[in-house]
């Protein structure tokens, strides 16, 4: 909505200049900004919420400065010079649709004489990016952008037995409006017609057919109240979208009909000559009858923290047009204009107080507060995780849970949530891994020559539970690529490897405890299809699987056009709670020197390490301190399909010094189980 800061002036007298108006007004609610500044006029634009159509006209926004000011609104005497017959005689509004058009206002003027509007009218409608047509248009035009309230003009020789029928459309009827394009109308669509054929889409152009030209003589001025979901679904539905419809849409005023007709009779009198006929037709079937509503001054104070005098609210209420009943100690019964609907409750009222009071006077307290507050279960772990991955040098990401359905389905076994009314096809579904936003953020820094990245993001991802009931689950999902280290003179370049990030989620997963069972790494043939098939496995707590890891299947990273290996994880963050239960406490550093022994075993060649691992764990031996691989090999003298593997076993207790005795007796327990669980033998 553009306004002129001189038409502004002729209505209400303030001294403000344009950017101190536009910096109130927006304090209060309108937003307001300078575009357009020259030596006769300046132009505001006022970004207006869809609740404030009372402010689409020059006098609504002239209401708003003087109740800010404390000014009075110049009101105008709209006094016509009416002539006999009367309206009623010489025309007649039947309206069939009354919940569409719930009333109808019409001025007849006879004998006008249709040429150019006058030079200060086309300047002021050209300022508002309205182009003049003739004296008769421009006038109703004049009295849109004055009053808010759109009106429309019709040759009224056109109108087949000058009456005007309000109803709906027939399937298939035909119409061509202003523009010159013809519409097919489907039923419900509200027209303006006579008894032979359509006139106007009610609300959202005139037509054709009953247009005002060059012969015209005589003219019935229309302003009518239409249903604002009426109007909405003609107006998409035929792809129109006009200053008149734009109102509608919005909620016009009920009680601005007749004071709009009027004003625009008065003015093309003045324009086009002509006589106007007397009395106005106004079919108002169903006056609208709003309850008052009780502004208590306790609840005025409790909400805005402070006493407002009653004679402030009174002044504020009044300029409003919320007109005041009565007053007494408890506070005041108002009743509500229908220029605005959006207020019908007491907390509306409250809101108009502090907006004109002015929010910057309201003082800061902080409410009332007798409860106690509390962190969240999973805080500990969510910042634990945060705070761990950012020391490793990771990027925190944040991305959108609306993904496109077709990139979820190469992340997600299970069927994803779908978006009933999704605003592209890209936000289809909910996403059921983090893995397709991770890929889309390393995509977008990889088309930018960024070829290195460390990322993570902490979400939710979405799925059912059950047929009819969709649960979620918190997660954090890891990705790496490119290189680790970069070349130097020092040495040649470092590419990220699987081990690389196994390595990262170790010391991330590392429990708060010492002596807490270890997070453990196993390889999986039912991993998801979007992991490579050779580089890839489970991260397993126990019996509970926390996720999974991996390198991503290089036809995914093809898709995204990265030409470079992905690995990537994905967590269950719920999963993690005992490893970070109690708080952390540091490591002893031991008095007293350990123990090393390397064990050179034979095993089948499809035994993993990790299972290796895990057997050597679960001989319990407490003094374990630590145990690593070192060398693996094939061939030679091994038998076919065996491998040899090293491993490095280090003892250490913390109350004294380990003897030979106990370290023998560690290594024969260690291959008593490895013996047991995969055959394996010493190697020679």
């Amino acid at each position: 909505m553009i306004v002129s800061y001189r038409w502004l002036g002729e209505m209400v007298d303030f001294d403000a200049g344009p950017d101190r108006l536009a910096a109130d007004l927006t304090n209060c609610g309108v937003v307001a900004e300078v575009i357009e500044s020259g030596s006769s006029d300046t132009l505001l634009e006022l970004e207006l919420t869809t609740n404030r159509p009372d402010c689409l006209g020059h006098r609504g926004v002239a209401r708003e400065i003087a109740t800010l000011y404390g000014k009075t609104l110049r009101t105008r005497q709209v006094e016509l010079s009416e002539c006999r017959p009367s309206t009623s005689s010489q025309a007649s509004v039947e309206i069939e649709s009354p919940r569409q058009c719930r009333r109808y206002s019409a001025r007849l003027i006879r004998g006008v004489r249709v040429g150019p509007s006058p030079d200060w009218l086309c300047q002021r409608l050209d300022s508002l990016d309205i182009r003049p047509i003739n004296n008769i248009v421009d006038a109703t035009n004049y009295v849109l952008m004055e009053c808010g309230h759109p009106t429309h003009a019709f040759d009224l020789s056109r109108i087949d037995a000058a009456r005007i029928v309000v109803r709906e459309a027939r399937n298939g009827e035909r119409l061509v409006t202003l523009d010159g394009v013809e519409h097919r109308l489907r039923e419900g669509m509200l027209l303006i017609a006579d008894p032979v054929k359509p006139l106007a889409l009610a609300g959202v152009m005139g037509g054709l057919v009953s247009e005002i030209g060059s012969g015209t003589r005589d003219v019935l001025v229309e302003s009518a109240w239409f249903d604002p979901v009426s109007v909405r679904k003609t107006s998409k539905a035929l792809g129109i979208h006009t200053e008149a419809s734009h109102r509608f849409e919005r909620g016009a005023d009920l009680e601005a009909t007749l004071p709009a007709a009027n004003r625009a009779a008065q003015l093309i009198q003045e324009l086009a000559g002509g006589e106007v006929l007397q009395g106005p037709i106004d079919n108002y079937p169903g006056v609208l009858q709003r309850p008052p509503v009780l502004l208590r001054r306790s609840r005025l104070a409790r909400l805005l923290g402070l006493e407002i005098d009653g004679d402030e609210v009174e002044r504020i209420l009044n300029s409003l047009q919320f007109r005041i009943l009565d007053s007494g100690p408890e506070g005041w019964r108002v009743h509500l204009p229908t220029s605005r609907l959006d207020v019908d409750r007491e907390i509306d009222l409250v809101e108009e107080i502090a907006r004109h009071h002015g929010y910057g006077n309201l003082p800061s307290t902080l409410p009332a507060w007798q409860g106690g507050a509390q962190r969240r279960q999973d805080h500990r772990v969510e910042k634990t995780v945060t705070e761990r991955l950012l020391h490793l040098g990771y990027s925190q990401t944040l991305t959108y849970p609306l993904v496109d359905a077709r990139e979820d389905l190469k992340f997600g076994a299970k069927p994803a949530i779908s978006v009933l009314n999704p605003i592209s096809s890209e936000t289809g579904v909910m996403r059921t891994s983090l893995l397709p936003g991770l890929l889309a953020s390393l995509s977008w820094n990889y088309n930018r020559g960024i070829r290195s990245l460390k990322v993570f993001e902490i979400g939710k991802v979405y799925g059912w539970v059950q047929p009819q009931q969709s649960g979620e689950q918190s997660r954090v999902g890891l990705l790496v690529t490119g290189n680790l280290e970069e070349k130097t003179v020092h040495g040649a370049a470092k590419a990220y490897s699987l081990f690389d990030l196994k390595g990262d989620i170790e010391t991330l997963l590392e429990p708060s405890t010492p002596g807490k069972e270890d997070v453990r790494f196993e390889a999986c043939d039912k991993l998801d299809s979007h992991w490579s098939s050779v580089a890839a496995g489970q991260i397993r707590l126990g019996d509970a699987e926390l996720g999974s890891f991996g390198k991503l299947d290089p036809g995914i990273c093809s898709d995204h056009k990265i030409g470079q290996p992905v690995f990537a994880a994905e967590i269950e963050l719920n999963q993690l709670h005992p490893l970070w239960r109690s708080e952390p406490r540091a490591k002893r550093i031991p008095r007293f020197p350990a123990i090393q022994r390397d064990l050179s075993i034979v095993v089948d060649g499809d035994v993993s390490y990790g299972d290796i691992e895990s057997a050597i764990r679960g001989t319990r031996i407490r003094e374990l301190h630590s145990i690593f691989p070192f060398d693996l090999y094939r061939g030679g003298r091994l038998p076919h399909g065996k491998k040899g593997i090293s491993i490095r076993l280090v003892y250490q207790r913390l109350d004294r010094t380990l003897v030979e005795e106990d370290a023998n007796r560690f290594d024969q327990a260690v291959l008593a189980s490895l013996r047991d669980r995969f055959g394996a033998q010493l190697r020679g």
